[in-house]
């Protein structure tokens, strides 16, 4: 939810559908099961492979919740708790496989996270703040088999962390009291208005400049 939190979400996700779903307005989105079954079983053979490179350690799927921040979890795809470390499983295609590769490949080795799709990092950095980690690593994967796959590794940005948890608790507490958040432009099958949409573009770009 961390990419929807700061609507940055790719599929539409937005912190009013959030408070929606929260709120028991809307269901929750159904994936089909097909889906989720040939991913798992991608994400299991991706997941042996991260166990062997990690001196056999077991990193079994988690789901974990803040230790303080009780509301906000997060679902960790590889994690071992004795080495506090994790990984966050992507299939991506080729086209994008591609692409994060050659960015991987101009970018210093310091910085090779800034390669990583930022609705992903944003997902990354939810985990690492989760689990109070030094790392995770992201694995991304072009096929959806599970055979091969790339590693970049991602530090903490601790500045982020704290925006997205002011985010957070912002939209929490909207949850509690069923205060509805603004409506924002990827909320368009609820405002069903191209003028108002506008509106709100406009509205978004005046807001980026003040800050």
């Amino acid at each position: 939810e961390a990419p929807g939190v700061l609507k940055k979400d790719p599929y539409g996700v937005t912190p009013h559908k959030i408070w929606a779903i929260k709120t028991g307005l809307i269901k929750q989105p159904e994936i089909f099961a097909g889906m989720v079954e040939k991913g798992g079983a991608a994400e299991a053979r991706v997941r042996a492979r991260y166990e062997l490179t990690n001196g056999m350690k077991a990193f079994p799927p988690v789901v974990a919740y803040h230790p303080v921040y009780t509301f906000i979890s997060a679902s960790f795809d590889c994690y071992n708790a004795e080495l506090n470390k994790g990984a966050e499983i992507k299939f991506v295609g080729e086209k994008k496989f591609a692409d994060i590769n050659k960015k991987v490949k101009e970018l210093p080795a310091e910085e090779a996270w800034k390669a990583i799709p930022e609705n992903n990092w944003i997902q990354v950095q939810q985990q690492i703040f989760v689990a109070s980690a030094d790392e995770w690593d992201y694995l991304y994967s072009e096929g959806t088999t599970g055979e091969y796959y790339e590693t970049i590794t991602v530090n903490p940005d601790l500045e982020f962390q704290k925006m997205l948890l002011e985010k957070e608790v912002e939209l929490w507490e909207q949850i509690k009291s069923k205060t509805e958040p603004t409506l924002d432009v990827k909320d368009d099958d609820i405002i069903k208005d191209k003028e108002t949409i506008k509106l709100i573009r406009q509205r978004n770009k005046a807001a980026q400049k003040e800050a």
